[in-house]
């Protein structure tokens, strides 16, 4: 489609369309069948302060007829294994997987769902609009997150999550980087 930019080591499968303004940042992988709407985003730098956006690293693999709406951003890895998202998934609008997300296959992440770095979501696992999954959580096999809800701890399979937890602990990084000391 119009205003694509394909940048870098980027290879992409039979009947894989990318219908405007996408842009993909290699090295990527991308199988067969997947449609992408504008302004898709994949294999961006992490967002991790720590990691040399510099480095390609291992990048991003998608695999077939997935299904990516407006504004999807996909980030690319900070190990040695890719940013690998498998097959038949439908990523609403303005939905993103974090670096080293490893995703199997038939889930469905609703408007704005944002999954941290390093989580693992199995097979048919849907997030609900505006959720969030913290870093290095696994979302089991059809598992649920109810829209506006968050987790940070593993989500057994055939599970829902739809409570949302009071205050746990102060915010001890966030107190210490804005200069709080503890007496």
């Amino acid at each position: 489609g119009p205003q694509c930019v394909i940048d870098g080591s980027v290879r992409i499968g039979r009947g894989t369309r990318l219908v405007a303004q996408v842009y993909l940042r290699g090295p990527i992988v991308i199988g067969s069948d997947n449609l992408l709407y504008p302004s898709v985003c994949i294999g961006f730098a992490p967002q991790d302060l720590k990691f040399d956006a510099a480095i390609d690293g291992p990048g991003v693999v998608v695999g077939n007829g997935n299904l990516l709406r407006e504004g999807v951003t996909i980030h690319r890895a900070t190990g040695q294994v890719p940013t690998t998202i498998g097959d038949r998934h439908f990523l609403m609008a303005n939905s993103h997987l974090g670096h080293d997300v490893a995703m199997q296959n038939d889930c469905m992440l609703a408007n704005g769902a944002l999954v941290g770095g390093h989580v693992q979501l199995a097979d048919r696992v849907i997030i609900g609009g505006n959720a969030v999954v913290h870093q290095f959580c696994r979302l089991g096999r059809l598992s649920i997150l109810a829209g506006v809800r968050g987790v940070l701890k593993d989500v057994p399979p055939f599970c829902t999550v739809y409570v949302s937890k009071c205050v746990g602990s102060l915010n001890y990084i966030g107190l210490r980087r804005a200069g709080y000391r503890q007496h």
